[in-house]
């Protein structure tokens, strides 16, 4: 489990070998969010590329 906190708002991510998994840590009972580690990998790739940067 891997986590990022910016003022008190945390996603954690988890990786399994048959998805990754996304949640919001304040609600750790809440949704979670699946992935395949394809399309984790193209998500990453795209953010680390400034895909998603505001302007």
């Amino acid at each position: 489990m891997s986590s990022y906190c910016n003022g008190g708002n945390c996603v954690q991510v988890a990786f399994a070998p048959d998805a990754v998994s996304v949640r919001d840590s304040k609600v750790p009972d809440g949704p979670m969010l699946h992935y395949s580690h394809g399309d984790w990998s193209t998500f990453v790739r795209a953010v680390k590329q400034g895909a998603y940067d505001r302007y």
